[in-house]
């Protein structure tokens, strides 16, 4: 696998980074400590996906966030979508085209059916998550390129939840408790099974984004370990908006070749006041 090539495998796997590092189901933080939900109905985030090789930045992809409350007769809860994708003019190199899907109950923070249909340069992978809290299990279905399909039933305790569901419900606790230099770990269930993340709080932060959007935030890092699918021991940072909606801002990722950025492009229908954001003069 060439530079480029590893570069791609690294985004794909950075649009999970963003749900990763705001996953709850952890000692830490639990369902009972929400006392609001951070996002409003509609709320979207845009994000741009960057690789920097010797001086040279390239915009390569993109990934969004969309949540929708459903009220209809068919259906209640929560809509949570997260889609990403290359550029179209480096599909040639490594196509990458990812969609995270779930649905929740009545509670956002309860999934019920979640999705995931993901292609990365020829990889095929699908999974489908179907929870049943009163029984603590939830029935995984997976499909994956070069592998046998699977068709079982985890038994998962405490708040396990889906990546995606996580990463609303981790935005709805309250960071300022954290001190500096605090390390903590988060669970979640990924690729079929159950992996752990250590998390490092690093405090406040001001933050220029590269299109020119000023935060003021709360940086956190992870070291990923071997054994996951991510690639061994990348060191990330991540920025998030230090107010009621807590977004992330900012992720990068140094690698052996150039570096990795996702950086907030766009956001509407934030569910509080964007009272981190500093717009330029």
């Amino acid at each position: 696998m060439n530079a480029m090539q590893r570069y791609f495998r690294l985004f794909f796997s950075l649009q999970l980074l963003i749900l990763l590092l705001f996953f709850s189901p952890s000692e830490l933080f639990s369902q009972s400590k929400v006392s609001d939900y951070a996002f409003g109905d509609g709320e979207k985030l845009n994000y741009t996906v960057s690789y920097n090789w010797g001086i040279i930045w390239i915009n390569a992809g993109a990934v969004d966030f969309h949540a929708r409350k459903q009220n209809n007769k068919e259906a209640s809860g929560w809509h949570f979508l997260s889609t990403g994708h290359s550029v179209p003019n480096l599909d040639w190199l490594y196509k990458v085209r990812d969609t995270f899907e779930v649905f929740t109950s009545n509670n956002a923070f309860q999934p019920m059916k979640f999705r995931r249909n993901s292609f990365e340069g020829g990889h095929q992978v699908f999974n489908s998550y179907t929870f049943y809290p009163q029984e603590h299990k939830v029935h995984i279905l997976a499909k994956e390129s070069k592998k046998p399909d699977l068709d079982t039933t985890l038994v998962i305790a405490g708040n396990i939840t889906d990546v995606l569901t996580a990463t609303y419900l981790t935005r709805s606790h309250a960071f300022k408790q954290m001190k500096e230099g605090e390390i903590f770990r988060i669970s979640m269930l990924i690729d079929n099974k159950i992996t752990y993340l250590p998390i490092e709080y690093h405090g406040k932060a001001k933050i220029c984004t590269p299109n020119g959007l000023n935060f003021d935030c709360m940086r956190f890092s992870a070291r990923i370990a071997s054994g996951t699918m991510f690639l061994a021991n990348e060191n990330i940072q991540v920025w998030v908006s230090d107010d009621e909606n807590k977004i992330p801002v900012l992720i990068e990722a140094k690698i052996k070749v150039g570096a990795i950025k996702i950086h907030l492009d766009t956001f509407e229908n934030l569910g509080h006041p964007l009272t981190s954001f500093h717009p330029l003069k």
